[in-house]
């Protein structure tokens, strides 16, 4: 303490004032701290008012994004379900004209085939197309032609028996188709005749009772 007595008191006189205005008071520095808390106060507030509002903004701007990503998501879900939509109708579509296409085929095929007189071939191909898709065109009266035209043909040769064959098929399809009926009967009566011309009395009478005939047939009269 003495030497830092020497010291002051060795000091020019002006001196001394001036290092107490440097020195604050005891009074001046709880001031000071206070003033410094306060600051330090505020200062803390504002940046947890800040920190809040970045927080929110935050929030908003995570909202936003996931809107965002939300809606791109349906739209790509919604392409996706358009494509798909497409695909399928297109599908269908191609599966639908190659169903046409062989329809098509196979009435051209009965057709020519009627045309060139293979009515067998026709027959095959029109009963064939009638099951697959029965209100085709006229299919069903394509089929029903395919044996009545043979059936005329063999009745206009005198082939009795292959114009029943042809007729007693057309019967099982329609047996009110035109006149099959009475060309039928009339079958049944011209090789009826023609055992009778033979002497073939027992196969005349087997041919004029058999059970294609519901009414026997007497001189050609149902």
């Amino acid at each position: 303490k003495d030497a830092l007595w020497r010291n002051v008191i060795s000091l020019p006189r002006g001196a001394i004032p001036q290092l107490q205005q440097l020195v604050p008071s005891h009074s001046d520095s709880a001031d000071s701290s206070s003033s410094a808390i306060s600051a330090s106060q505020r200062l803390v507030s504002q940046i947890q008012e800040q920190d809040g509002e970045i927080r929110r903004l935050a929030a908003r701007a995570k909202g936003a994004i996931e809107q965002e990503q939300s809606r791109k998501n349906l739209l790509r879900v919604g392409a996706l379900i358009v494509a798909l939509t497409l695909i399928i109708i297109g599908w269908q579509a191609y599966q639908w004209a190659s169903e046409q296409m062989a329809l098509r085929s196979l009435y051209n095929s009965g057709t020519q085939a009627v045309s060139s007189g293979d009515f067998a071939t026709a027959q095959e191909t029109f009963a064939s197309l009638a099951r697959q898709a029965p209100n085709y065109q006229d299919v069903q009266t394509q089929l029903l032609e395919s044996y009545y035209q043979p059936a005329v043909l063999a009745m206009d040769a005198g082939e009795w028996e292959t114009a029943r064959s042809e007729l007693a098929e057309l019967a099982s399809l329609d047996a009110g188709y035109k006149d099959s009926r009475e060309l039928l009967l009339e079958s049944y009566y011209q090789s009826a005749v023609l055992a009778v011309d033979a002497g073939e009395w027992a196969a005349a009478r087997n041919v004029l009772v058999h059970p294609g005939v519901n009414t026997p047939i007497v001189g050609g009269v149902m």
